[in-house]
């Protein structure tokens, strides 16, 4: 099972959750603008992944040391990233603290998301 949130920033940003489940279940739920009486905005995607997309998945996720290894932004931007893989018994969580716009372009960290990205709507490929 594999787990990535990105959230923070500004008031109002738009925090974003991934899942891949052990069985293939692929889901993005994000929240965030505009805020109406009913609260944030939500949007929510679900597709299948096969079992070796679930694998290659959480191979990048556990290779992703540089996941963590990035310079702090400036408060008040304090945008940030947390991962949680579970594979077998071996469970690694990593969280970001604050990030600069460069910290998606670190090597490991950058094949992560493009393959997540890869099972996105064209209109949700740009998220982070």
């Amino acid at each position: 099972m594999f787990t990535y949130e990105f959230g923070g920033g500004m008031p109002g940003s738009t925090h974003y959750m991934y899942t891949v489940s052990d069985d293939g279940i692929f889901a993005v739920a994000t929240e965030g603008l505009p805020i109406t009486d009913a609260g944030p905005t939500k949007h929510n995607f679900t597709t299948n992944v096969s079992k070796g997309e679930v694998q290659e998945i959480v191979a990048l996720a556990i290779n992703a040391h540089d996941f963590v290894n990035n310079p702090a932004a400036p408060w008040p931007d304090c945008s940030w990233a947390e991962m949680m893989v579970i594979n077998g018994r071996e469970k690694i969580m990593r969280r970001s603290g604050c990030i600069d716009p460069q910290w998606a372009d670190q090597t490991q960290t950058k094949l992560l998301l493009a393959q997540i990205q890869g099972h996105l709507p064209k209109d949700m490929r740009e998220l982070p």
